[in-house]
């Protein structure tokens, strides 16, 4: 269970089509995870919604490895 206590931001983005590629892999791997999305204070900020993926604290290395696999494939 995710605890304030427990959890780890693993990514930051202002982009939703990159936060569900994350929480896709994560969810196949089976990974709690928790999203906090931050609104703008002033309500037209130019980059819109920001987005915090945290994961337990044990799985940070593994939730590492995988939104780097997935945001930044290696091309052969």
């Amino acid at each position: 269970m995710l605890t304030i206590f427990n959890r780890v931001v693993v990514y930051s983005t202002y982009t939703k089509e990159n936060l569900e590629r994350v929480k896709e892999i994560l969810d196949k791997e089976n990974i709690e995870y928790l999203v906090r999305t931050t609104k703008s204070e002033f309500g037209y900020d130019e980059l819109g919604d920001a987005y915090q993926l945290y994961v337990h604290e044990k799985d940070v290395e593994e939730a590492q490895r995988f939104v780097t696999e997935v945001l930044f494939p290696k091309h052969e």
